[in-house]
């Protein structure tokens, strides 16, 4: 099964413990961002609706704002560390709001949780493309691109599918979060096996010459960059509006906090 797997991804002979070890993080990371996202929503929807919109800008300006931190760090800080550490902080986080949930049930445990869904889930995604990038050259990258983030989209459909089933099982839909915390924590070992037995390299080119050609001042002067740009704004403010439109009716459709954990579980 595994050979099968390998064949599928275009691995050749001599890659395949570091895909391995790559499939086995994407799988557990996507086994949390698939419990986060479906807890955060469904506790949102159920609770504070009415502040959708305040909540869609505060996690769009978290998100820019955690992109832009973890882009810097990137050039003062070597990647290993800066991958550990963000998975640390985020399992601390987590595991924070969660005991907070206990202690008392307050809303703006609640609001904080959603809002922090978006750019929790940039700064992981960034971290499995950064390793990605970093563990194969440009010549592997483009032979592996297309499937080396199946274990991650396994990982969201298992999970995803089986909220229906465990439901039953675990009571309060906060509870959730625990096997997410557990999927990230796993994670976190994946991550420290790949950087304690591979080196990750920077980038093919010296640091100064990178920060060079990718100052703002330069980069938009790039015709494919302005456009990529554009692209990007407009696909991205159709998916909002989208998923904006959505939120405020899938909510009325099913009332019960339950009920909706399970369809928003099987419709991700």
């Amino acid at each position: 099964m595994v050979k099968s797997l390998l064949s599928i991804l275009n691995v050749v002979e001599g890659e395949e413990r570091p895909v391995l070890l790559v499939l086995g993080y994407g799988f557990f990371m996507g086994i949390f961002l698939a419990a986060y996202k479906v807890v955060a929503t469904t506790l949102f929807l159920a609770n504070m609706k009415e502040y959708i919109r305040e909540a869609f800008f505060i996690s769009g300006m978290l998100g820019v704002l955690s992109t832009w931190l973890y882009a810097t760090l990137q050039n003062r800080f070597r990647f290993s560390k800066l991958m550990i550490f963000s998975i640390i902080t985020i399992f601390l986080f987590i595991a924070l709001l969660r005991s907070m949930f206990l202690i008392e049930d307050s809303n703006r445990y609640i609001f904080i949780l959603f809002v922090m869904l978006g750019p929790i889930t940039s700064l992981l995604i960034l971290g499995f493309w950064g390793i990605f990038g970093r563990l194969f050259d440009l010549r592997q990258a483009k032979r592996m691109i297309g499937g080396i983030d199946s274990g991650q989209l396994a990982a969201i459909i298992i999970t995803t599918f089986s909220i229906p089933f465990v439901i039953p099982y675990i009571g309060d839909i906060r509870n959730f979060l625990l096997i997410g915390e557990v999927g990230l924590a796993v994670s976190l070992v994946f991550v420290i096996a790949i950087v304690s037995n591979f080196k990750l390299t920077s980038f093919h080119q010296k640091r100064k010459e990178v920060k060079d050609q990718t100052k703002f001042s330069r980069i938009f002067k790039n015709r494919y960059i302005v456009y990529l740009s554009v692209f990007l704004f407009l696909s991205m403010s159709a998916f909002v509006f989208v998923d904006y439109s959505f939120m405020n009716v899938v909510e009325q459709q099913y009332p019960d906090e339950k009920q909706l954990a399970s369809f928003l579980g099987v419709f991700e």
